[in-house]
């Protein structure tokens, strides 16, 4: 999840046409490649952002955004707050 999504190779490696994969993807996790990948990448930087204090730009590129607007953009649509404020909410 980390890397730049490529259809095209999964679906190959499924032994799918890369619309078959994404109507069997779609239909098993009702979310799309992008959403589903985007949702593990906002996850894994939620705790990343809670358990330490490592740079949210860090963060970011950790988790595969190679933009850090993009990123918050991101964080803010599925969690409603900024990287910044999520651990905000997590400081002690």
């Amino acid at each position: 999840y980390t890397d730049e999504l490529r259809i095209d190779r999964v679906a190959r490696l499924a032994a799918l046409s890369p619309s078959g994969f994404h109507r069997m993807f779609t239909r098993h996790t009702r979310l799309t490649v992008t959403e589903y990948v985007t949702r593990l990448r906002i996850g894994k930087a939620c705790a990343l952002l809670t358990e330490g204090d490592k740079q949210i730009a860090h963060i970011a590129e950790q988790v595969g955004y190679r933009s850090l607007a993009n990123f918050g953009r991101q964080f803010k649509a599925l969690k409603g707050l900024t990287p910044r404020e999520y651990r905000g909410r997590f400081a002690n």
